[in-house]
């Protein structure tokens, strides 16, 4: 963690700058904020519109996640930018700007009617050599801020990577990017068939990540498995 110092002395000598506009200040302003393309929930499956995020009927048998939120366009410049920074330029702090337009979906599409004693966020693990390059997680940092915001769980020990494969980003057709990633989760402890555990993660593109880990968490007892990304 940085000590206040050290932070402020990081700003002085690599300034904040909007990444919309340009401005000092923030990473993201406030003016380039309320200018992001927020978009409701849709199946996880084959993203039509699907009242309150929940897979529709049809694609229900393809996944093991119930409902998805992603209220952000990845096609979107100002949002590829954000995820860009807080992926591959270490700008750490983005989680809590991502943060933002996820808890508002939460709220305006009703995702918590739940206490959240029964709900855990679920951030998907890194595999440890890109965690030791890049520093953190940034999927458990944007799962921070979100619980920060709602006042909902976090468990970091529920899942984890049993192998290491080549990143998602460098492969492109859909059907080797599932295979990419099967088998890649586990569940570490019998999990409670009452509880609803929200995977969380950046962006999804194929949802093949997505899926396999919500496939970890359904061996392990898992019976309500939702899914939230800052984009899609």
């Amino acid at each position: 963690m940085f000590s206040k110092l050290s932070r402020f002395a990081l700003d002085v000598l690599f300034p904040k700058i909007c990444l919309g506009c340009g401005i000092e200040g923030a990473f993201c302003c406030t003016s380039c904020l309320v200018t992001l393309e927020e978009i409701p929930p849709s199946c996880f499956v084959c993203e039509r519109r699907s009242p309150d995020g929940w897979t529709c009927d049809t694609c229900r048998r393809q996944t093991p996640i119930r409902r998805f939120l992603a209220p952000l366009k990845f096609s979107q410049t100002l949002v590829r930018n954000l995820l860009h920074a807080f992926k591959f330029q270490g700008v750490s702090e983005m989680g809590e700007t991502l943060a933002e337009p996820v808890v508002c979906g939460l709220s305006m599409y009703q995702f918590l009617p739940y206490p959240p004693e029964s709900i855990f966020l679920v951030p998907l693990p890194l595999r440890p050599k890109r965690l030791r390059e890049r520093g953190f997680n940034q999927a458990e940092l944007l799962a921070e801020a979100i619980g920060r915001k709602t006042g909902i769980r976090l468990d970091t020990k529920i899942l984890e990577r049993t192998a290491n494969r080549p990143p998602q980003t460098s492969i492109k057709r859909k059907e080797e990017r599932e295979k990419n990633v099967e088998g890649v989760f586990r569940a570490r402890a019998p999990l409670d068939s009452r509880t609803i555990y929200i995977l969380v993660d950046d962006v999804a593109t194929t949802g093949a990540t997505l899926n396999d880990a919500a496939r970890a968490l359904r061996a392990g007892g898992a019976h309500k498995i939702w899914a939230i990304t800052a984009a899609r």
